[in-house]
């Protein structure tokens, strides 16, 4: 589904950079669920950044599929992003005056559907989060668990082809992350989705099908979920 081949990415200047990713080559197939562990400051927020297309790669490719992504201009790019792919990070990223209903519904709104076929996907997404009952609940009225289930329904409305997670579990106690990962999985099974979570827990990282590890830039080692 999508190939990253020989991705170099350093930041700062020609006399004082940081090699953020030094020469990675990874390849994610269609329908796995994904996790990217590593040690702070190893790359692996980068690497899924310069995957989605969010920050360009100094040298090296990156395919969704047949599409070269490391070509694309950044209208493409947005473009791309809005039809094919989801976002979840760590502190939500819900708009705080908008209801949770609606939170789900603007990506839609934003990539031309109208307005009530857009709140349909998006009470569909909130019933697959378990969250139906909070449609109209805002943010501040939402707890961490509930908040983070929003940020995964609308990543999934727009029936997203793969779903960038950035520590989603970071900012949740042991209990809820748990029911963000049974969700991942759930969604994972029964619909396809490909996802992709960078974290730093090796909890949930047991919890997905391949787990690949980064230290200074570079992709050390993969692992299977039956793997130590």
């Amino acid at each position: 589904m999508l190939k990253v081949k020989q991705v170099t990415k350093a930041f700062g200047n020609k006399d004082v950079a940081t090699l953020a990713l030094a020469g990675v080559n990874l390849e994610i197939y269609d329908g796995e669920l994904l996790s990217i562990m590593g040690p702070s400051g190893c790359g692996k927020s980068t690497l899924l950044n310069v995957m989605s297309g969010i920050e360009a790669a100094d040298s090296g490719e990156v395919w969704l599929d047949d599409v070269p992504l490391h070509k694309l201009n950044d209208k493409k790019l947005s473009d791309l992003r809005l039809e094919q792919m989801g976002f979840v990070f760590q502190q939500y990223h819900l708009i705080p005056v908008l209801s949770a209903i609606d939170n789900v519904a603007l990506p839609l709104i934003a990539k031309g559907m109208v307005e009530v076929a857009a709140h349909k996907a998006a009470m569909e997404a909130l019933e697959l989060v378990g969250l139906s009952d909070k449609q109209l609940n805002m943010p501040a009225q939402l707890s961490g668990g509930q908040a983070q289930r929003v940020a995964i329904a609308r990543a999934i409305a727009g029936n997203a082809k793969i779903v960038w997670a950035d520590e989603p579990t970071g900012a949740l106690d042991s209990g809820n992350s748990k029911q963000i990962m049974d969700l991942f999985r759930e969604l994972n099974s029964n619909r396809r989705t490909t996802f992709v979570i960078v974290t730093h827990d090796r909890q949930i990282a047991s919890r997905t099908d391949r787990t690949v590890y980064m230290k200074n830039g570079i992709i050390l080692k993969e692992a299977g979920d039956s793997d130590d």
